[in-house]
């Protein structure tokens, strides 16, 4: 567990990290943190296991993430931010080539709230007791099931 984090919440928001059975590590980094106009921002970054550093990707990304929301960045701009910082660890020779994170941020402001994901990180809600998936995968397996549906 990157960062000694098992949950990150605000209000009635939870972030939290799964451990799969069976795999010998955990790659998750969660983060939570508020925006510059107010918004509470929660991310859950998940390392690409088998591709080496998959913990330190994970861990870069949430760090850029809630450095880009604290200086009042976009969703974008910080998804770009974590993409830079994971670019510049790799050329540094700090991160193995092939590492890598999926992720899921929610930004919640005035009660509405903003998604970014990249990979098969996913975001759910609860509401009334109905469990509802709010992203769709990035990965050729969800792409190939929408096709066929």
């Amino acid at each position: 567990m990157a960062g000694g984090r098992e949950a990150a919440y605000s209000s009635n928001v939870l972030a939290c990290r799964t451990r799969a059975a069976g795999r010998p590590t955990d790659e998750d980094s969660l983060g939570c943190g508020q925006h510059n106009d107010g918004g509470v921002f929660l991310t859950v970054n998940d390392g690409m296991g088998g591709h080496g550093d998959g913990e330190k990707a994970s861990e870069i990304a949430v760090q850029a993430l809630l450095g880009a929301f604290g200086a009042g960045k976009t969703l974008e701009d910080a998804y770009e931010a974590a993409q830079a910082a994971i670019k510049a660890a790799k050329d540094a020779g700090n991160l193995a080539a092939n590492a890598g994170t999926t992720g899921v941020s929610l930004l919640i402001h005035c009660d509405k709230g903003r998604v970014a994901h990249c990979g098969d990180s996913r975001l759910y809600r609860l509401r009334q007791g109905e469990i509802q998936l709010l992203t769709m995968d990035h990965s050729v397996t969800a792409k190939v099931a929408a096709d066929v549906i």
